[in-house]
């Protein structure tokens, strides 16, 4: 058992009118496990069940099936306040009317904590988030990022057992973004919590977490390190959720040398779950694992290409991004990185080889 365990949890809703068939489940038995000390990230697009699994773990929803368990106690029949956890919200939530520092006691006060150790714990909740001096001000007077910081300060104030995060960061601009981020998992680490977060960023999950949880239509797709399920996808709706891909089929041949996956008339080296056995699969290519040149330009030695034509050409600064029509009659995006003398354009002729790694390849399904 983890810190935090979630077992065959289920929640179905119906519709208000209550007829047949009006029954649609957000999340569909749905197991996991956190460590103490975890960040784990739920991530998917819209309506996928990581929202509603996040509220269910708080005590905002109750769950159709399944158990809620943390530190060993089964804690789905509790009451929100009585779970000893936090929330930071999207839209941060602040009590307009209220200072800095009462927005961030109000949890302690709602608690009858004396007022010597609010004041304590207040300001070091500030330090913590780098508000100090702050603490005066209305939350009218705050930037977003400040204001979200001052969220996530209410939240560390009580000192809860487990830690929510319900997309915390959508309403921040680019840059803010990337701040908080660090910030938050600077903090989540110093301070050992456990968290659960909701994104549907990829590279936030991916910058913040521990695990990435993606979840597909109310079940756990595939849970693992952010490197992992990365570059070792379970289906193609995985790899193609977190990062860009191109799938292309292929033809697996297995022989004394181990797998190849066959492109047209070039059998690349193979690994993955679809190279158990010969015949059609499907192979994943991230843009970053593929080379792109000129028809009659250089190719290393030894590495096969495949021909085709620049159908897009999108530079973006230090890369740029290739679309690029094979001869198969598949079409893949290349990451070319670096500046070239003479830019590709759209309706040149070209070659494509990966760089070396051996292909990923899924199964047919």
């Amino acid at each position: 058992m983890g810190y935090l365990d979630l077992e065959a949890l289920g929640k179905v809703f119906t519709s208000r009118d209550g007829k047949p068939g009006s029954e649609t489940a957000a999340v569909d038995d749905v197991w996991l496990s956190i460590d103490r000390g975890e960040l784990v990230t739920l991530l998917g697009p819209s309506g996928c069940g990581k929202t509603t699994t996040l509220r269910l773990v708080a005590g905002f929803e109750a769950p159709t099936s399944g158990r809620i368990v943390l530190e060993g106690e089964d804690i789905h029949p509790l009451p929100a306040h009585r779970r000893g956890m936090a929330m930071v919200f999207q839209s941060y939530a602040l009590f307009p009317h209220l200072s800095v520092f009462e927005n961030v006691a109000y949890g302690l006060r709602i608690t009858s904590r004396p007022e010597s150790e609010v004041r304590e714990r207040v300001g070091e909740a500030l330090d913590l988030v780098e508000l100090g001096g702050l603490d005066a001000r209305g939350p009218h007077q705050l930037s977003g990022g400040q204001q979200q910081r001052v969220a996530l300060a209410r939240a560390l104030v009580v000192r809860p057992r487990l830690l929510l995060f319900d997309e915390p960061l959508s309403n921040l601009d680019a840059s803010l973004r990337d701040q908080m981020r660090f910030q938050i998992r600077a903090l989540q680490r110093r301070l050992g919590i456990t968290a659960l977060y909701v994104t549907h960023d990829q590279s936030e999950a991916m910058a913040l977490s521990d695990r990435v949880v993606v979840m597909h239509r109310g079940r756990i797709a595939q849970a693992g390190t952010p490197v992992a399920v990365y570059r070792r996808p379970a289906t193609p709706f995985v790899g193609g959720f977190l990062g860009r891909a191109s799938f292309v089929p292929v033809t697996v041949e297995r022989d004394a040398s181990g797998a190849h996956a066959r492109i047209g008339g070039t059998a690349y080296p193979a690994t993955g779950p679809g190279t158990d056995a010969n015949g059609p699969a499907v192979a994943m290519l991230r843009p970053e694992d593929l080379e792109v040149g000129r028809a009659d330009g250089f190719v290393p030695e030894g590495m096969s290409a495949v021909s085709g034509a620049v159908r897009r050409a999108t530079f973006l600064g230090a890369v740029t991004d290739y679309e690029v029509a094979l001869e198969t009659g598949v079409t893949v995006t290349v990451h070319d990185v670096g500046a070239r003398d003479v830019a590709l354009v759209e309706g040149d002729p070209v070659r494509v080889w990966p760089k070396g790694r051996a292909l990923y390849v899924l199964s047919a399904e």
